[in-house]
């Protein structure tokens, strides 16, 4: 699959329009003085989003490298495991930065408020994000807890 591809899914037309909120958001922020500071404001705040995503992958990495390996303990898997998560985080931050640039050089139209559809989708894809985080922190602590042999370098 090209990034071509990747950039015409479902999903990323989601991430368009959680993005154009915050974008609009921040453009109707008194402290932001000009639209390429809320631009910037909104690309770092939408890739923050998906960090808590991208942590759950990391901890994924590191207990598949250790079961499939067999060698070590998550801890000495630990270290390719942050590297390969934060170079696709960082390549996902850039994907989306260069997707968002549309957005830099025609503006949508800004409304005067806030619309509460806009709002909603905003915190309940924060929120998906922020429980798939923790669900996984669950599921990954109840496993450890119940003395899954092969997690024990947890």
């Amino acid at each position: 699959m090209l990034i071509g591809d990747i950039l015409q899914t479902d999903e990323m037309a989601l991430i368009d329009r959680i993005f154009v909120a915050v974008f609009a958001n921040y453009r109707r922020t008194p402290s932001v003085s000009s639209i390429n500071t809320a631009w910037i404001q909104a690309v770092s705040k939408v890739s923050g989003f998906l960090i808590l995503p991208s942590a759950v992958i990391a901890l994924g990495i590191i207990a598949t490298m250790y079961l499939i390996t067999g060698v070590g303990t998550t801890a000495d898997h630990l270290r390719w495991g942050q590297i390969v998560t934060v170079v696709g985080w960082l390549g996902a931050a850039f994907v989306l930065q260069a997707r968002f640039k549309k957005y830099l050089r025609a503006p949508p139209v800004l409304s005067p408020a806030e619309l509460a559809k806009d709002r909603k989708v905003v915190f309940w894809f924060h929120a998906t994000c922020i429980s798939i985080f923790v669900v996984m922190c669950v599921a990954g602590y109840l496993l450890h807890a119940a003395g899954l042999a092969r997690l024990i370098g947890f």
